[in-house]
């Protein structure tokens, strides 16, 4: 299964949003010899369309560091003075829980 998020982006001087898609994939054994687990990470929508796969040493891990990673990703691919929501607010929902010391 893949989970999947839509997200709203409103681009400087436009009036109604853009959509894009942040898709999680399942997480599953990295195929390279002693790997771990990995989740694959998709963002749609941007000019530049976002495929990385992002490892842990477990698969809640990996899906949690892939689910973090996103954020940064997206402030990355907006544009500058571009503005991303979900459910009409800044807090995209990807990052819960104390972050690790």
């Amino acid at each position: 299964m893949t989970l999947t998020r839509t997200l709203d982006y409103l681009l400087p001087g436009l009036d109604e949003p853009r959509r894009f898609t942040v898709s999680i994939g399942d997480p599953e054994p990295d195929p390279l010899p002693g790997g771990d687990f990995r989740v694959l990470v998709e963002i749609t929508g941007f000019a530049r369309p976002y495929q990385r796969h992002h490892f842990g040493v477990d698969p809640i891990q990996a899906l949690l560091l892939g689910l973090r990673i996103v954020p940064d990703v997206i402030g990355a691919l907006a544009e500058p003075g571009s503005r991303v929501t979900w459910l009409g607010g800044e807090d995209l929902g990807f990052r819960y829980g104390a972050s690790p010391e």
